[in-house]
């Protein structure tokens, strides 16, 4: 926004790289645990898997 994308291009983004996942509470804290409740993995870019944090604190997602 701040860059000035149109609607349009932040949509394409929003829809390239958001997931959105329900967790449970002890799932919540193993990400926290991890330091990875509000952010990825040191090692990952744009690009890369988008459930990269949850796959590195062994959470499993399970489409419904």
């Amino acid at each position: 926004i701040r860059d000035g994308y149109s609607k349009k291009a932040q949509r394409e983004f929003l829809d390239l790289h958001l997931e959105v996942i329900w967790i449970t509470i002890d799932e919540m804290k193993k990400l926290n645990q991890a330091k990875l409740s509000r952010k990825m993995p040191q090692d990952w870019d744009w690009g890369d898997d988008v459930l990269s944090r949850l796959n590195s604190v062994d959470i499993d997602v399970h489409e419904g």
